[in-house]
């Protein structure tokens, strides 16, 4: 299931970090059960120092920003976010005309960065007008530069 390239590094990661006799004895039972996905992961928790309390669920105060970085993970959104200058307003029609994609996937595009509430929406009249919302988006950037700098 490994690669040997792959399991040589795993046998000299092991080794540099086991201290005890036990720790070498782990060592040699794991590698020789390498080919268990199952025991590939207890081995690697077992020497990687690693937080795993996060392996089933984000914090709470995370999960308002998981939509927001989630619609970030795609190119034509990021585009459709720097189409916008400081305080300026566009019509999904303006960004429909400047995007090398149909009107439907461009307001798909639009729609997921709205439920994510980085596009605020008002209407005036028959026009509906986009805007960033600023303070969300910056919210986002500087709790996860504050967790960079703090637990990283």
């Amino acid at each position: 299931m490994f690669s040997s390239a792959m399991q040589h590094g795993l046998t000299r990661i092991a080794h540099s970090t086991a201290s005890s006799e036990q720790d070498r004895t782990d060592v040699t039972r794991a590698r020789s059960a390498m080919h268990s996905s199952l025991t590939f992961h207890v081995y690697k928790s077992r020497f990687l120092d690693m937080k795993t309390e996060y392996a089933h669920s984000i914090p709470a105060d995370w999960m308002r920003f998981a939509a927001v970085f989630s619609a970030l993970g795609d190119s034509y959104r990021q585009r459709i976010l720097l189409f916008f200058g400081p305080g300026e307003r566009l019509t999904i029609k303006q960004i429909a005309d400047a995007l090398p994609l149909s009107r439907t996937a461009t307001l798909h595009h639009v729609r997921v960065l709205q439920a994510a509430g980085l596009l605020k929406r008002s209407k005036e009249g028959r026009e509906v007008f986009l805007t960033v919302n600023k303070a969300l988006l910056l919210e986002a950037l500087e709790r996860t530069a504050r967790y960079a700098e703090e637990a990283i």
